[in-house]
């Protein structure tokens, strides 16, 4: 027999906990994981439930369960209630009141750290092979491309492989939980709890409930690039996961909005405009799938998150903020703050201090030191250089000197920015000025080479032009690293990310 479908599978398991009065009992419930299975995967298909061709543009919607639900005849609670937190999001002295326990708490984080729903993990009616199947179904959409297209992928850059399905057994999964808990359970009780009174959705599972995964693609170097729906409304973001091999970690490029109202010139997603911010719960199921891939696909695993995605930061400052305090819970996600970093444009002096409030580290899309150069490549610039670095200074005055660490990002774009006795020199006394009044702050440029997104005007700079650029930085010793180019020939490169057509740019360069 195949593999279950997706949402049989997820159907069966709030039955099998029997979340209300409603449903049906886990013993009447075992026949049809095996009678209809073929019926619910014929009846997905025939609705249109996924889009199989990535072109970059929106998707339709997944087919909710909720709906799965109506379907059966089945009564559903009051879905016009205020809508919840996930158990991602709650934090963890609520989980450990909601479920009753610190031991149950904790087995569910094992879960959700590596990706996996305790809801479907805890459930013994839930078939191994559902465990993943938000990773299974996308690949199998993927491979069905191929074939269509009559495309060959090469075997080291496939995202699919034959014998990765063992690694989603629960014989697998086990191993990659905490040696003293491996024993701990949820009980059925423990289940409904976690169903009724901390899901979004009263009838869903997580991933069903806050984003799906729509699509995976993987670039020649390794990086791979996912494409999360929302359930909330069907729009999408990109996050980027940067493997690197010589560590045997990875970086996770996460998104805060979809779009971004900054409108970068050299950008994608400043292009789109900005369609709306994301919820904790949609920027943290980047994460939780992100971690999902990297298990499934034998991927290194995420140990660095970088909010360098999809959206402004400070736009969205409380949501990230949130999220950045989850991520670095050790009892939650349990990254290390010096290893996260927020990324911002600074719309206002003041968007530092309200994104210090994170326990991470900052850093700042500089672009150029130069007020009108400055708005040119940044149109929604509306405060000096000057005055946006006085409010850095102020944020790094006020953190711990560990975490004062800053890092100033420069997108290099030939004959734009990369003049190295107008750009450089400027931008090396406006760093040795933010060094002397951010005292005891370690100040780091970073330079990235412009990766094409079909600008007309913009071209990437020669390598000699971006060393040139980098050695004046360092003769004026200013701290200075160009960033590696990941995930180009995927649209996964710094500035490419977008999910929408994008507008056509608009910005008249005025000469040096």
């Amino acid at each position: 027999m195949g593999r279950p479908c997706r949402h049989t599978v997820l159907f069966l398991a709030f039955v099998g906990v029997q979340i209300t009065h409603a449903f049906v009992t886990p013993s009447t419930m075992r026949p049809a994981v095996n009678g209809r299975e073929k019926d619910s995967t014929e009846r997905i298909n025939q609705r249109g439930v996924h889009v199989s061709h990535w072109d970059g543009t929106l998707y339709s919607s997944s087919l909710n369960e909720v709906e799965l639900v109506k379907d059966s005849g089945m009564d559903l609670p009051d879905m016009e209630e205020e809508k919840k937190k996930s158990p991602l999001s709650v934090g963890f002295e609520e989980l450990v009141r909601e479920l009753g326990g610190k031991g149950r708490a904790l087995a569910a984080w094992d879960c959700y750290r590596i990706g996996v729903d305790p809801l479907l993990y805890f459930n013994p009616l839930v078939h191994d092979d559902a465990l993943d199947s938000a990773v299974w179904d996308v690949l199998e959409r993927v491979d069905d491309d191929i074939s269509e297209d009559h495309a060959q992928m090469d075997t080291d850059s496939s995202v699919a492989s034959s014998n990765v399905n063992e690694l989603s057994k629960r014989e697998k999964v086990l191993h990659h939980l905490p040696k003293n808990r491996q024993t701990q359970g949820l009980g059925n009780a423990a289940l409904k709890l976690l169903q009724q009174n901390i899901m979004l959705n009263p009838v869903a599972t997580m991933e069903s409930s806050v984003g799906t995964l729509a699509h995976i693609s993987q670039s020649s170097d390794g990086t791979t690039k996912l494409l999360v729906q929302m359930v909330e409304d069907g729009l999408q973001v990109e996050t980027v996961i940067i493997p690197w091999q010589d560590r045997g970690r990875s970086t996770l490029c996460v998104s805060s909005q979809v779009g971004c109202k900054q409108g970068c010139t050299f950008c994608a997603t400043g292009r789109m405009g900005r369609l709306r911010s994301l919820t904790t719960d949609e920027i943290l199921i980047q994460l939780y799938y992100a971690n999902k891939v990297c298990r499934v696909l034998d991927i290194c695993p995420v140990d660095n998150i970088v909010f360098m995605g999809m959206g402004e930061p400070a736009d969205n400052a409380v949501s990230v903020t949130e999220t950045v305090q989850i991520m670095a819970d050790r009892q939650l996600f349990g990254l290390a703050g010096s290893k996260i970093t927020i990324s911002t444009v600074a719309p206002t002096p003041e968007s530092f201090l309200e994104l210090g409030k994170a326990p991470a580290l900052l850093a700042w899309s500089v672009h150029s030191t130069r007020d009108t150069l400055r708005r040119q490549l940044v149109p929604t610039t509306r405060h000096s250089m000057v005055e946006l670095r006085d409010g850095l200074v102020e944020a790094l005055l006020r953190r711990p000197k560990r975490m004062r660490t800053t890092m100033l990002e420069v997108v290099l774009i030939d004959h734009v920015n990369d003049d190295v006795d107008l750009d450089a020199t400027h931008l090396a006394q406006f760093v040795t000025q933010l060094r002397t009044d951010a005292e005891g702050s370690k100040i780091v440029v970073n330079l990235i080479p412009f990766n094409d997104i079909g600008h007309g005007l913009f071209q990437k700079p020669s390598h000699d032009r971006v060393l040139a650029f980098q050695n004046a930085l360092l003769a004026a010793k200013v701290k200075c690293y160009i960033r590696t180019t990941r995930g180009d020939d995927e649209s996964a490169a710094c500035g490419q990310l977008a999910t929408k057509k994008m507008k056509p740019p608009q910005v008249a360069l005025e000469s040096k």
